[in-house]
């Protein structure tokens, strides 16, 4: 099969799933493209189920199998969502934090976003740097990524109200009083919501990977 041929089965299978709704037919595009281990086809499955095929822990089972071999292969979108499913699993967090720095590094949009988040927030598992997160949740908006457009406005909002600019380096480095502090008092520093969730931010497992037909 041709790279040109590949194209148009994914294509096609990510629309037949998503926006169609035939998880039939997206798995038919599929199947061809599972037996030469594609990695991108492998994501896409382990996203939906037939339920009277399979039961739920068999779902699962295969769903973090196809994952694991989809990232293993260094494709982005699987290397994030197996991130996430550490995450929410509660089984590994340090290799959920190692994947997601390295969806981030190639340059995954909506890695770019929940890092950011986490850099501006300064939370798991990353320590505080307003200045290195915005500009990745600015890179995440450049590139569309879902959501970052609102989190990027909900904290250029706040910084505002606050007299604060946001459009550069100076304007997050500066102290209170105008000097060169690498960071400001506490009491100046923009704050979000009480308990941000940065994990809102990343595509709901329930809704992106666990799709039974």
């Amino acid at each position: 099969m041709d790279e040109e041929e590949r194209k148009r089965r994914l294509q096609a299978a990510d629309y037949s799933l998503f926006h169609s709704g035939d998880a039939r037919a997206a798995y038919a595009l599929l199947k061809p493209l599972l037996a030469e281990k594609n990695p991108e086809a492998g994501f896409l499955y382990s996203m939906f189920s037939f339920g009277n095929e399979e039961t739920e822990m068999e779902f699962e089972a295969r769903g973090l199998r196809l994952l694991k071999e989809s990232a293993d292969a260094g494709y982005p979108p699987a290397i994030f969502a197996l991130s996430e499913w550490y995450v929410v699993d509660g089984e590994d967090r340090g290799l959920a934090s190692t994947l997601l720095k390295k969806s981030v590094e190639l340059a995954y949009p909506p890695a770019k976003l929940v890092y950011g988040l986490c850099l501006f927030h300064g939370e798991w598992p990353l320590q505080k740097d307003e200045y290195k997160g915005l500009n990745l949740i600015r890179e995440a908006v450049a590139e569309n990524a879902e959501n970052a457009k609102e989190a990027l406005e909900e904290i250029e909002a706040l910084f505002l109200e606050r007299g604060h600019g946001v459009e550069g380096k100076n304007d997050l480095r500066k102290g209170h009083d105008g000097g060169d502090e690498t960071t400001r008092p506490d009491d100046t520093v923009p704050k979000m919501r009480e308990n941000p969730s940065w994990l809102l931010q990343w595509p709901s497992m329930d809704a992106t990977t666990k799709i039974i037909f």
